[in-house]
This record gives structure tokens, C-alpha cells and sequence, in this order.
């Protein structure tokens, strides 16, 4: 359904704010020019509530978080680290890569960067981990529990990824020595008590992390 384009009011005012496709224009006069700009969700719920709006101290790690038409969101993005995973019915310590967790909604994605440091324009590498899709990142959760797209909770969310057992599923193309089955490089991982994870073996996607967070946030 469209509508036609609104005219201004007959009537002196400071300021007009068009509610557009997903987006918020405010249009007002200043120095004699109309100026047009568009403003977050945030800033006109803030002004519509007559409060100010406070994250409080956010969690180490969570590096981004908002709202979209499927609800809130974040990323937050851990470290390298040692881990401890579940392979089968044997519980393996593992050296894992820095990695970056999105959860929107009720979905999240996983993805691995190469870098120590986290950064938009950093390439984005396949999570080499089972459970998780290929092509977009998704973390395939079956009957195991989901993480809340809650950023004080990110920690917590990204931990329930690791405690869950891997299992075959989307365990092929995660990695360079073991294509067809990852599982295979974390177990030798452990075996070998390896304390780094070789970034040799990350297989590379195309975009940027940035990109690749950008395009899942616009989806519909």
C-alpha cells in the first residue's frame, strides 16, 4: 500500500518528523534553511518518552547491538581462547580463533576472524566448527537451548554454542587439512594440546566482517 507524499502544515512549527520505510526523517528550519536528516529509532523513542536513553555498562567483547524488524540485537566478538567441547561423548580442550557472534531475533551466526583484534574491514573466515551453515554463518541449534538476543547475555549466548555435543551436521569445508569433517582438526587439537589455532587452516569468504554482518541485518 502508498500513500501520498504528506504536505507541511498551514501552521508555524519548529520541527516535522516523517515516519518513512523503516526509517525516521526529521526535516526543520535553521538559519533560514530547511534542513532534512534522518535520526535512529532510539533517538525519537527517546524524545517521544521525554527521557534519556542508557545502555549501562556493556559487556566486554559486545562490540555493536540494536533493534531491527526482528527484534534486538549484537555482536560480540570473544577473544582466541582455549575451549572445551564436547566431541562425541569425549570432552576435548581446544585452542578456537577469535570469533564473532550475532544473534538477531531468535537467530545467530557464528563467524571466525584471523585478526587478534576485531574491526569492521577484517576479513570473515568460516567458523571451523560443525553446526553451523556454510553460507551464512547460521548455528544450526536442534533441540539444544538458544541463546536471548539480550547483549548482557553474550557471553552466556556464546558459551551454550560450545557446551552443545558437535555433532556431522555442516562439519564439511570449515577447514583446509580436513575438508570433509572439521571435527577431525579439533580433535587433533586437543590431542596435541595445542594452545594456538593454526590460522592457516580458516577458509576465507568473500566479504569483509563488516559486510557480512550488514547483509544479515538487512535481511527480511
Amino acid at each position: 500500500m502508498t500513500f501520498e507524499t504528506p504536505q507541511d502544515p498551514k501552521i508555524n512549527f519548529m520541527a516535522a518528523l516523517y515516519f518513512l520505510d523503516g526509517h525516521y526523517l526529521l526535516r526543520y528550519g535553521e538559519d533560514g534553511k530547511q534542513i532534512s536528516k534522518f535520526v535512529r529509532a532510539t533517538d525519537v523513542r527517546a524524545a517521544f518518552n521525554g527521557r534519556d536513553i542508557d545502555s549501562g555498562w556493556m559487556p566486554a567483547g559486545v562490540v555493536r547491538w540494536g533493534e531491527n524488524a526482528r527484534g534486538p540485537w549484537f555482536v560480540y566478538s570473544p577473544p582466541a581462547q582455549l575451549v572445551n567441547i564436547w566431541l562425541g561423548e569425549t570432552l576435548v580442550t581446544i585452542p578456537i580463533p577469535r570469533t564473532v557472534f550475532l544473534v538477531n531475533g531468535d537467530s545467530a551466526h557464528l563467524f571466525a576472524l584471523a585478526s587478534n583484534h576485531f574491526g569492521a574491514t577484517e576479513r570473515c573466515y568460516r567458523a571451523p566448527f560443525p553446526n553451523v551453515r556454510w553460507d551464512d554463518g547460521r548455528i544450526c541449534w536442534g533441540s539444544n537451548k538458544r541463546p536471548v538476543a539480550e547483549p548482557n547475555q553474550a557471553r552466556a549466548g556464546w558459551s551454550l554454542f560450545f557446551e552443545a555435543p558437535f555433532n556431522q551436521d555442516h562439519a564439511g569445508d570449515k577447514c583446509k587439512s580436513f575438508p570433509r569433517d572439521v571435527r577431525e582438526l579439533l580433535s587433533y587439537l586437543g590431542e596435541m594440546k595445542e594452545k594456538k589455532f593454526p590460522i592457516k587452516e580458516l577458509v576465507k569468504e568473500s566479504e569483509t566482517i563488516g559486510q557480512k554482518i550488514e547483509a544479515l541485518l538487512r535481511e527480511e
